[in-house]
């Protein structure tokens, strides 16, 4: 698979850790990125949308930590690949 069809998300609270993240992945080629400040509305979404492959988490979030998030991350879909920041 080229690496541009990827689907990422990216889950984290802070706005500047995302523009982090998303700097350097659109400088690896990989454009296709989602953003989400809130781990539950991440979770919905992902409910309704199969097409993500790439998940980076942040540990620490208000209301649901990275380590909840991952866990119900596989209960969706065991095959997405999943990076703990």
């Amino acid at each position: 698979m080229h690496r541009t069809k990827f689907k990422i998300a990216i889950v984290d609270d802070s706005k500047t850790a995302i523009n982090y993240i998303k700097f350097f992945l659109k400088k690896l080629g990989l454009n296709n990125i989602v953003i989400f400040q809130s781990p539950v509305k991440f979770l919905e979404f992902l409910k309704e949308n199969d097409d993500i492959d790439i998940v980076f988490i942040d540990y620490i979030m208000p209301y649901v930590n990275g380590i909840e998030v991952l866990q119900k991350i596989k209960q969706i879909d065991k095959d997405i690949l999943t990076v703990m920041m």
